[in-house]
């Protein structure tokens, strides 16, 4: 049960990553609640200023490779496994 984001003072010290919006703020505070917690982060991914994490493809035969380069120290963004059939 890990805090997601604790504000206080605003309805997002509620949520926690093993709870659903609808689950943890009662039906009266739902509205105020996106506004706070999700209603910025949208705004800032409406206007570029968030960017998706780096994505790496590897074959699957470089299995190896992609795992060793997703253990890396520091690694942000995916890596994914290509199979074609």
């Amino acid at each position: 049960m890990t805090p997601v984001r604790r504000v206080a003072g605003t309805a997002c010290h509620v949520l926690r990553d093993d709870v659903s919006l609808a689950e943890a703020i009662p039906a009266a505070d739902r509205e105020r609640a996106i506004e706070e917690c999700i209603a910025p982060t949208v705004r800032r991914a409406d206007i570029a200023e968030l960017r998706p994490a780096a994505v790496e493809v590897y074959p699957l035969a470089s299995a190896r490779e992609a795992f060793a380069r997703s253990m890396e120290p520091g690694r942000r963004g995916k890596v994914v496994l290509a199979v074609v059939v």
